[in-house]
């Protein structure tokens, strides 16, 4: 009777990995049938774009001279790939392309007097167009002469660390009022007051203006 017992326990624990190694095995497939349709794709189409589609195109204005234009132009290249935007660069010493072709300028670039035409970018702003400061300049005769078209009213020679962070509009989502007195945030600026007409947007924990726009 004990015999018996083990006997078909042996043979129920032999059953059973034997099932488990067939449902691991591709035996199982066979007992399975696709009932998937069977249907073919059609052939792939190119999009037809519109013959006045605009597409955005922007044009990067470094100094090949300064190292820390050569190191901003890198990272705004970066930005501006991965956000799928058409641009061109050119050194603010050569002389400028048509900007008419260009949805907006960005000036990465301390010295203003080392752009070579400079009076013709300010003249595409005057048309309608988007100049971008992204590195704050330094004081020159250039910088001096359209300091009132940018929205600056009073200014120091010299660039001063500024600390902390003020926001005071919108420009990043959800930053809304954000605020900190943090001496790890350090930002070389001159000390300016904005004209009326300028929209103050960032400033320094102690109040002075890192980013503002304004109509030219």
């Amino acid at each position: 009777m004990f015999i018996r017992r083990v006997a078909i326990i042996i043979i129920a624990l032999t059953a059973i990995a034997a099932g488990l190694q067939f449902m691991r095995s591709f035996g199982m497939v066979r007992f399975i049938k696709n009932v998937n349709s069977h249907f073919v794709l059609a052939q792939p189409v190119n999009a037809k774009l519109p013959e006045n589609a605009d597409f955005e195109k922007y044009l990067v204005v470094y100094d090949g001279n300064e190292k820390n234009s050569l190191m901003t132009l890198e990272q705004v290249e970066k930005a501006l790939f991965y956000m799928k935007k058409d641009y061109e660069k050119t050194d603010c010493g050569d002389e400028a392309p048509d900007l008419n072709d260009f949805d907006g300028i960005f000036f990465v670039i301390e010295r203003l007097d080392h752009v070579a035409s400079l009076s013709g970018y300010m003249e595409y702003v005057k048309r309608g167009g988007s100049l971008f400061f992204l590195i704050r300049p330094v004081v020159d005769k250039s910088f001096e002469s359209i300091a009132n078209y940018i929205g600056i009213r009073e200014y120091a020679k010299k660039t001063h660390d500024m600390t902390g962070l003020k926001l005071c509009s919108g420009v990043l989502l959800g930053a809304e009022d954000f605020k900190t007195d943090s001496e790890k945030i350090k930002n070389s600026s001159l000390i300016v007051k904005i004209t009326e007409n300028s929209m103050l947007q960032m400033e320094s924990y102690s109040g002075n203006p890192i980013l503002w726009k304004c109509s030219y």
